[in-house]
């Protein structure tokens, strides 16, 4: 699944436009019903990580599915 990272102009109205109309969902929601798997603190900063990492790049459309397993397969190899 692909996802939009706001660009820095976009966040407020965006925050305001969620807020406003009791939009969105969580990440740790999105994981639990879409992934069917717990949202651990550790995934979640990674996912927070990579979309951080991604936007100082420069990119702005990631694909959040591979994003995790990405975190899945580093996870493994440091056990």
């Amino acid at each position: 699944m692909k996802i939009e990272i706001p660009r820095d102009d976009d966040v407020d109205r965006l925050k305001d436009t969620i807020n406003r109309h009791d939009l969105g969902q969580s990440i740790a929601e999105w994981i639990e019903e879409h992934l069917d798997r717990e949202a651990t603190e550790e995934l979640i900063g990674s996912i927070l990580g990579h979309i951080e990492a991604c936007r100082i790049a420069g990119i702005y459309t990631i694909d959040i599915t591979q994003a995790i397993e990405k975190h899945d397969q580093w996870s493994k190899s440091e056990a």
